[in-house]
């Protein structure tokens, strides 16, 4: 029996993670799937296929192991109330390891659904999560994993795909999660369906199923793979059905169909405080959703089909589907094709008759799936062809450029066939432009769907509420989707009567009358908790500006959200450090975090005011330094045996040192170092110091040494035909699906060779290689800034600030970018773009960071060299401490940055005397400075000399290691050399690499300094 758990739809569901497995998800006998060969990041070759089932519950390891992670029991709860259900999963996953190992679980939920609980098991017991703000959350989950301690982390991933971390699951042990969330049921016609996702392939130990059915009018039916057949028993009014097997290997997903439903359903449930909310299935007649219907005549339609990477594994048939569909029943049409990608490029018009569209299908069938989306572009659609309608197709994730409204000349329609898109703004898109949006399923009939296309989408318009008392009622005017929501609301009195007015465009057609009587409630917060799953829903279609209220519906339903994840913590101390509640469950614990919190922030407050006075006395070292007056020539050289801590790396230096060092995230000087610099501090040891000119007159030219990768996707492009370029690169993705080197270098290929727009496809693909990945974003960035892509580096570099506002390197990046758009002369505001460039420069002055001790002063040598364009432009920046104003001009100023957290790069600057400054030896002969060695991650490491001697300076770099504990790939660096830094004539050449290998060193460039 094959107990590997094969985590495919983590690829298919748009690459969500890097660390996939080497195996791949068996079909369904019933289904022709085509294979597809990709590469993941671990080197192996997997096969995916581009249609897929509902996708599985995954666990992915996310380093390399010797055994696959078991699963010790899978137990399901559900409990369905009519067109409402609510599910708790609770897991045990067995490590067979001999060494701890960390995990994610990859878990998608139904449409219509939202997760509200997650608990993971500490000391034995079941801790329930507390929903934070989602990087709060993240920064919080990351500090402590590298404490070593274990934490908990649910967070949404993409559309309805959620990601549970788990740190550790120690050797041999077991580890155990519960998962909470509520759905609202499928409506097809008359019939209602659910589907609960399990971990399909996956053999489990101790499997047990109970499912509970009340509200229904019909016995329910299991209709999917192993457990149909599994049948219903009616016990006081509720149908129940059991299942509990050992050593069970899941199949599929369970798909439960209820039957039949009463008109006009009503549901009252009450929570733990004795409030109590209802829902409402209202039945509405079918001529009001006919009433309106256009003509059958159709003479023109523009068809946006998403192109990009996400789309890979879309449902493509369920599409192609549809359109024969619409295409059978308007048979003389004319169609305007657009392929969305990060630009929006028109393709042909195809002319459709009698029905036949094959030209157009074959197009369709051929499209390659590649670059980001941004959605911005569809603003460039033709306005004027006097389109009948717009039909898109589209996961509705936006990945690409700032996000702006959409406003098209014609109604559009949306059509999702993923589970992963993002369903609410597909719905927004849709509405904006006078359309509907519809989730494409095997279960609807695609001319169903097709006869609703130029209906005009009727509307609750209005709740006349006749008796009692209510409150929470939906907004106005409320459109019914292809999968009607119930009327959700606060009931306060005893009995309410209602009058439910529907109809089109503002004009009442139907009036509903609907009794609720609290007597009748159920002790159960299920419609409660749709409520908040709808008014989510609703404040999601403009998440930007209702944040905080997101945010503040989250906490108080513990609801998953764009903006929240739920975190597990150990211990009231981490509760404290992180200023999070414990959860409600844990009362005593609580107490004693209101008790502790306040002289916690006095405490907080203390530390972070002296954070400028510790600022100040760094950067007069630093000025100390750039004043003193050093040899021209080097001493001679005396070899030290200087030890260096070292751990699990095998690579030897050039130096003739004893290696003994250990990765940590702070920065470290030797002693001798320190004191060194602290005499230079001193006036009774140091000598005179006196301000020399700098070379002004001097000259440097700078080589930077090309970067070039073996790598065969390479070599394979340089021998091809232009011609043939762009459909080799396609070739090629399928063998490289999920590596992002590939997509790095294969744009780098293209810039280089004039084919600027397809480059910028091909590193758009970063953007949903993994959504929600810092790291990558960042490093695109970097590339987009290098080719002069300065706009969408900025906005990436948003995305990064957003995402990391716990790193001072975030601020900085979008900072240095910000000022590069203004000497590049392609700012609209240059006023604004420094005033919000030093403004952030100085948050990472003025802010106390967990970590990176000794940025500061490097940032300041920014903040110095850019207030001569401040006053040129007449920029504030007297909230700047003027002691901290002051430009060090320096000769030779060399940068070094990376893109990996918890890894480890050195910056090496071999003088022309031969001697090398690095972490090591942080100040040569000649007054060469090496700042500041970061071994926990990022940089900027910093050399610079003030007055340099002639000759050439060779700069290199050692990979000493990644301690991640994820699997991470390649480390992409980036150096900035400066010349006559902070004056007139400065001048900058960057250069960027990819470090594979721990333990190497790499030749980054040669600085020749000459009169």
């Amino acid at each position: 029996m094959n107990t590997i758990i094969r985590p495919i739809f983590l690829v298919l569901a748009l690459s969500l993670l890097s660390s996939i497995s080497s195996h791949a998800q068996e079909c369904d006998d019933d289904i022709a799937l085509e294979p597809v060969s990709v590469v993941s990041d671990c080197g192996r070759k997997i096969s995916i296929v581009p249609r897929l089932p509902l996708p599985p519950i995954i666990i992915v390891p996310v380093k390399r192991i010797e055994k696959e992670i078991e699963v010790s029991s899978f137990s399901v709860d559900s409990k369905i109330y009519g067109n409402l259900a609510q599910t708790t999963l609770i897991i045990s996953f067995y490590n067979p390891n001999n060494r701890d190992v960390s995990a994610d679980f990859i878990f998608p939920i139904p449409i219509n659904s939202s997760i509200n609980g997650y608990a993971l098991d500490i000391g034995g017991a079941m801790v329930d999560g507390v929903a934070v703000e989602k990087n709060k959350a993240r920064v919080t989950f990351e500090k402590i994993v590298r404490q070593g301690i274990d934490p908990g982390l649910i967070e949404k991933v993409a559309g309805n795909v959620f990601r549970a971390r788990i740190y550790p699951l120690a050797a041999k042990q077991k580890r155990t999660i519960r998962i909470h969330f509520s759905s609202l049921l499928s409506q097809q016609g008359d019939t209602y369906d659910y589907q609960i996702p399990l971990m399909s392939g996956q053999l489990v130990n101790d499997f047990s199923l109970k499912i509970q059915a009340m509200n229904v009018a019909i016995k329910p039916i299991i209709t999917s793979g192993q457990f149909k057949g599994l049948d219903f028993s009616q016990w006081n009014n509720v149908y129940v059905t059991e299942f509990n097997k050992k050593d069970f290997t899941i199949d599929k997903p369970i798909t439960i169909e209820v039957p039949k439903l009463a008109d006009n359903l009503v549901i009252v449930g009450k929570n733990s405080a004795d409030e109590f909310y209802f829902s409402i299935k209202p039945q509405l007649k079918d001529k009001l959703t006919s009433t309106a219907t256009k003509p059958n005549k159709i003479n023109k339609i523009q068809l946006i089909w998403d192109a990009s990477h996400s789309r890979f594994t879309a449902d493509h048939q369920l599409e192609l589907d549809l359109l024969k569909a619409f295409f059978n029943k308007y048979k003389h049409i004319e169609v305007e094709l657009y392929l969305l990608r990060n630009q929006l490029l028109f393709e042909k018009n195809y002319v459709v008759n009698n029905g036949q569209w094959n030209d157009l299908k074959k197009r369709l069938e051929a499209v390659q799936y590649d670059g980001a989306t941004n959605f911005t572009q569809l603003n460039k659609i033709n306005n004027s062809s006097k389109a009948d309608y717009i039909l898109l197709f589209s996961d509705g994730l936006h990945t690409f450029s700032n996000k702006q409204k959409v406003s098209l000349s014609a109604p559009m329609y949306v059509f999702t066939s993923d589970l992963s898109g993002n369903t609410a703004y597909a719905q927004q898109l849709a509405e904006q432009n006078n359309g509907q949006s519809f989730q494409l399923s095997s279960q609807i009939e695609p001319k169903d769907l097709v006869a609703q296309i130029g209906s005009v989408v009727p509307q609750l318009i209005s709740i006349v509420v006749n008796k009692g008392q209510v409150k929470k009622l939906p907004e106005f005017p409320y459109y019914l989707s292809s999968n009607q929501q119930p009327i959700t609301a606060q009931l306060l009195s005893d009995t309410v009567s209602l009058t439910l007015n529907y109809g089109i465009s503002g004009v009442i057609k139907q009036s509903i009358k609907v009794k609720i009587n609290k007597q009748k409630a159920v002790d159960n917060k299920l419609p409660e908790l749709i409520w908040a799953q709808q008014r989510l829903l609703y404040l999601e279609k403009n998440a930007k500006e209702n944040r905080a209220s997101i945010i503040s519906l989250s906490q108080k339903y513990d609801l998953v959200s764009d903006f929240t994840s739920l975190i597990v913590l150990e211990n009231l101390a981490q509760y404290l450090e992180h200023e999070i509640e414990p959860p409600k469950s844990l009362v005593q614990m609580r107490n004693g975090y209101f008790a502790q919190v306040k002289q916690t922030k006095i405490n907080k407050y203390n530390i972070e005011k002296d954070k400028i006075q510790q600022v100040i006395a760094m950067w007069e070292t630093r000025k100390t330094w750039w004043n003193k007056v050093f040899p021209k020539a080097p001493p001679k050289i005396i070899v030290k045996n200087v030890k260096r801590r070292v751990s699990n790396s095998s690579s030897n230096y050039d130096d003739d040192v004893a290696l003994d060092r250990v990765v940590t995230t702070g920065s470290h000087i030797r002693a001798e170092d320190m004191e060194e610099m602290a005499m230079m501090e001193s006036p009774s040891v140091a000598p005179e110091m006196k301000k020399e000119k700098s070379n002004s007159d001097f000259t440097a030219s700078v080589k930077i040494s090309e970067w070039d990768p073996d790598t065969p996707y390479l070599k394979a492009l340089k021998k091809s035909k232009q011609s043939k370029r762009s459909a080799l690169y396609y070739q090629l993705k399928r063998d490289y699906f999920n590596s992002p080197a590939f997509y790095f270098d294969s744009a780098n290929f293209f810039f280089k060779n004039q084919q600027k727009d397809f480059g910028l496809q091909i590193l758009s693909n970063i953007a949903e290689l993994k959504i929600q990945d810092s790291r990558l974003l960042r490093t695109m960035a970097m590339k987009l800034k290098e080719h002069d892509y300065i706009d969408l580096s900025i906005q990436a570099y948003r995305k990064v600030l957003n995402d990391r506002p716990e790193e001072p390197q975030s601020y900085r990046d979008l900072a240095l970018a910000l000022q590069q758009r203004v000497v590049n002369n392609t700012s609209s505001d240059s006023n604004k773009d420094y005033q919000e460039g030093i403004e952030l420069l100085y948050k990472v002055i003025t802010t106390k960071w967990d970590r990176f001790n000794g940025i500061e002063v490097t940032v300041l040598m920014e903040i110095n060299q850019m207030i001569p364009q401040l006053h040129k432009f007449n920029i504030d920046y007297s909230y700047i401490d003027e002691k901290l104003i002051a430009l060090l001009d320096v000769d030779v100023r060399i940068v070094l940055g990376w893109d990996s957290d918890m890894t480890d790069i050195d910056l090496w600057v071999i003088e022309p005397s031969g001697e090398k400054v690095t972490y090591n030896k942080v100040l040569s002969g000649v007054g060469g400075m090496f700042h500041e060695d970061f071994t926990g991650g990022y940089g900027p490491e910093e050399y610079l000399i003030h007055r340099a001697p002639v000759g050439d300076y060779t700069v290199k770099v050692h990979f000493y290691g990644n301690n991640s504990p994820e699997l991470s790939g390649a480390t992409t660096l980036y150096v900035d050399v400066f010349t006559n830094y902070g004056r007139e004539n400065q001048q900058k050449q960057t250069m960027s690499l990819r470090l594979e290998n721990a333990g190497e060193d790499y030749l980054v460039g040669t600085i020749n300094y000459k009169k």
